[in-house]
């Protein structure tokens, strides 16, 4: 059986944009990056899994007794995998919290509000997918996991410094999907 992956959004062919993978590729490939994430949370604390342009997570917290964190602002993925890390260090030094905080990057300073996260069926079905497939296949990284919630979202504010919740939000300039609560 034979499996077409196709990112190509125009008629044209473009070779580096279109693969045919078997089933069995596929399914290799997959249990490869799932295996590359343990490396990562060995080594690091935690994988980033970029998911859309505006989506990233993290997966391996849990074995810290942490939970994930989400991002889903329309931001580099390395710059939500920088804020995602300095939430980690805060929680690392001075204990999990739920509590708004400031990261320090250089000159500049954001405001983060941290929401714990329900497990919605568009959370679990449209964002954290590999992270829940990731502690299906390696429970000793979930086994650990403290009585909190699995998923916390790392809220940004608009350049005003209002947060999504609140009416002056700037939503056209920064359309931040804001998850249910827990």
């Amino acid at each position: 059986m034979m499996i077409e992956i196709s990112h190509n959004l125009t008629d044209t062919t473009d070779p580096t944009h279109e693969e045919i993978l078997s089933k069995e590729e596929l399914i290799r490939r997959t249990e490869q990056m799932r295996a590359s994430f343990t490396t990562l949370i060995d080594k690091h604390g935690f994988a980033v899994m970029g998911v859309t342009e505006a989506s990233a997570y993290t997966i391996g917290l849990a074995k810290k007794s942490l939970p994930d964190l989400v991002v889903t602002l329309p931001i580099p993925h390395n710059a939500s995998a920088e804020i995602m890390k300095a939430v980690w260090t805060k929680w690392t030094n001075h204990g999990y919290a739920l509590t708004p905080l400031t990261v320090e990057f250089g000159e500049l300073s954001l405001n983060l509000q941290l929401r714990p996260l329900a497990r919605s069926k568009a959370l679990l079905e449209q964002l954290v997918v590999q992270a829940e497939l990731f502690y299906e296949a390696y429970p000793a990284y979930h086994n650990n996991r403290a009585p909190l919630p699995d998923y916390v979202q790392i809220v940004l504010p608009d350049q005003d410094g209002n947060f999504p919740t609140e009416a002056q939000y700037n939503s056209e300039e920064f359309p931040q999907v804001v998850y249910d609560l827990a």
